[in-house]
């Protein structure tokens, strides 16, 4: 088979040969065969390598590979200390400018994958952006991203969201479905073609990208005794949706 023809198999069987994969290295090596494999692998990343990087100083960060229990050093280029934030698949948000949010000027920002250092800009912004998710690798150019900012000093947040390419930023209108309900993000995530999230509260919101709004899907909390915990939105292996709770910090 020439080179040319493993290019084109289609994205599905690609997926499907990664997934039989049981070492997450393989996987970054098929990156370097080709663009479209490189997407692929990119995408599939975040489900083989559970990393949790370390907020110390410096560009040069730890991450904790939760699979193997080991440790490895991962450099960001062009750091900022205390601005970015992580997303999916391997990828985090940086600040190219440094920060002053006393002018609040816009700032230009990307998003950088942190093991083939891949970058992708995304339109300015004069926020702090608090987190971040994806709906698919980045270097897709379908690729939507939910962001929430901190809009007052009671640290309720707002959302905006963008298409790779675009030049701004669109908020969603909370007003109609949340009016008097402050919203303070806990966790967001892409499931199922639409963004959802979990808010300080434990209440589930969905957004509604059509109509540019956001949804309050329960008005009561998912879970009662929970709310000093910190709340993730994981989607399982089994494309189950599930709510994962932790202490720590708390």
């Amino acid at each position: 088979m020439s080179t040319s023809s493993w290019s084109t198999l289609i994205e599905e069987l690609l997926e499907s040969i990664f997934n039989r994969f049981e070492d997450s290295r393989d996987v970054f090596r098929c990156a370097f065969v080709c663009v479209s494999w490189r997407a692929i692998a990119l995408k599939m990343s975040g489900k083989f390598i559970p990393l949790r990087l370390s907020d110390g100083r410096g560009d040069t960060k730890t991450a904790f590979n939760i699979k193997t229990m080991q440790t490895q050093k991962i450099r960001i280029p062009d750091y900022f200390s205390y601005m970015h934030c992580s997303t999916n698949y391997g990828w985090i948000i940086i600040f190219t400018d440094a920060v002053d949010f006393y002018y609040n000027r816009p700032r230009k920002i990307h998003l950088l994958n942190l093991f083939s250092k891949a970058k992708v800009m995304l339109p300015p912004t004069s926020n702090e952006i608090y987190k971040a998710v994806t709906s698919t690798c980045p270097l897709n150019p379908e690729c939507l991203v939910l962001v929430a900012y901190p809009c007052n000093y009671n640290y309720e947040h707002e959302l905006a969201f963008c298409k790779i390419g675009d030049e701004n930023w669109t908020t969603l209108d909370k007003s109609y479905f949340m009016s008097q309900l402050p919203l303070h993000i806990d966790s967001l995530t892409w499931y199922k073609r639409k963004f959802y999230g979990i808010d300080g509260d434990k209440r589930l919101v969905v957004s509604n990208l059509d109509s540019r709004t956001i949804e309050l899907l329960y008005e009561e909390p998912l879970i009662i005794g929970f709310r000093y915990y910190y709340a993730y939105l994981v989607e399982s292996l089994f494309g189950e949706l599930l709510l994962i709770f932790s202490d720590q910090g708390r």
